[in-house]
């Protein structure tokens, strides 16, 4: 494959929910499949690909019709140019969640002089941008809810999941003003988010894989469900819901409503904790799939399949699951990570929103070293 052009044929899935979590079951069960796929000409695999097809109805929001997603008026102040947070904290959660509104842009608005970043490139390393996102409505999308990077890092043979938080302000080009990351997808689809991406960190996106959270539940159960060490907080917080019984600090198997749900926790303790769960069970997922027999794998490939669409061609598959078996087999597991690491931001309150300004070169290079080191 040339340079660049690696997965450049990957068909965008749309219409699809929040958190990215089927992405890497549906990864890995190619991973786990691969000699199977080889063994009987691929014919099995690939004609189970495709039945959702992508809504090519939505249209991109031009600049002068973007919106920024403002946080509840009670939390939050009106910014100014000079507006700044302590560094290396957090925007404040609300104490209530509240849903929150979009509104066109301020006649004013800081002005930041962003960095150039160093492009990060290698034909050693694939990076997937798993995309986790509302149900897009009105011929509109959704604003992206969870972004993690899965690189594959053919040199060292590793793999890594990075999460990049959704509040995140940046720079998102063609026209449009700074924002949070989330809305790039919204205004421009994926092309625009992997472009914002590029941008801020300088990563070089060569396939999407975009998620429906309603297909999560069902995946997790085919599964058997999951074992979740929780801690005190997390079992509370599942038990008070009064949907999942009494749960304990510790290892708890969850179903996939109960799994879903620890993803999205949030209001215990922060978003930085909330990506951290879904890398969690993501690494759970890939440590039990691992040692699935056969005949649970193609169990697992007839019923999750039928909600993948693509266009990439059988042999890059199989190029991207030998790759990730190989690494899986070296490693032993996927290193997590995210963006920004504690000490690469600060938080602000812009435009309405409670964001984080990162210094886009102390992420760039935390990437560099994580991800092709």
């Amino acid at each position: 494959m040339k340079e660049n052009a690696k997965f450049k044929n990957w068909k965008i899935w749309k219409n699809w929910k929040k958190t990215a979590l089927i992405a890497l079951i549906v990864l890995l069960a190619l991973i786990l499949t691969v000699t199977l796929v080889i063994a009987v000409g691929g014919t099995y695999i690939f004609n189970k690909l495709g039945s959702a097809l992508p809504d090519e109805t939505i249209s991109v929001i031009p600049p002068h019709l973007e919106d920024f997603e403002t946080d509840p008026p009670e939390t939050t102040q009106e910014p100014t140019a000079s507006t700044q947070g302590t560094e290396g904290t957090e925007p404040t959660e609300p104490t209530q969640p509240t849903q929150p509104t979009t509104q066109p842009p301020a006649p004013t608005r800081p002005n930041f002089a962003w960095p150039e970043v160093e492009r990060l490139q290698s034909e050693d390393v694939i990076n997937i941008l798993l995309v986790g996102k509302d149900a897009s409505s009105a011929g509109t999308r959704a604003r992206t809810d969870s972004m993690i990077l899965l690189s594959i890092n053919k040199r060292t043979n590793s793999l890594s999941m990075v999460s990049l938080m959704r509040d995140l302000y940046v720079q998102i080009p063609g026209g449009y003003s700074d924002n949070r990351i989330n809305a790039a997808y919204r205004f421009g689809g994926i092309e625009l988010l992997n472009a914002t991406i590029e941008k801020n960190f300088g990563v070089i996106i060569d396939g999407n894989v975009e998620v429906d959270f309603r297909q999560f539940e069902k995946i997790i159960d085919i599964l058997g469900g999951v074992d979740i060490n929780l801690t005190a907080a997390e079992a509370r917080y599942l038990t008070n819901m009064g949907k999942y019984g009494t749960l304990s600090a510790g290892v708890n198997h969850l179903d996939g409503r109960a799994a879903l749900e620890y993803c999205r926790i949030r209001q215990i303790d922060s978003d930085h904790k909330r990506t951290e769960r879904q890398r969690n069970l993501l690494q759970t997922v890939a440590a039990s799939a691992k040692n699935m027999s056969v005949s649970q794998v193609l169990q697992l490939i007839d019923q999750v399949l039928p909600y993948v669409q693509t266009d990439l061609a059988p042999n890059e598959i199989i190029e991207l699951a030998t790759e990730s078996l190989n690494a899986l087999k070296s490693s032993g597991g996927i290193k997590s990570g995210k963006v920004p690491q504690s000490g690469q931001y600060y938080g602000s309150t812009i435009m309405g929103m409670q964001v984080m300004v990162p210094n886009l070169i102390q992420c760039n290079q935390y990437l560099k070293a994580f991800i092709y080191g």
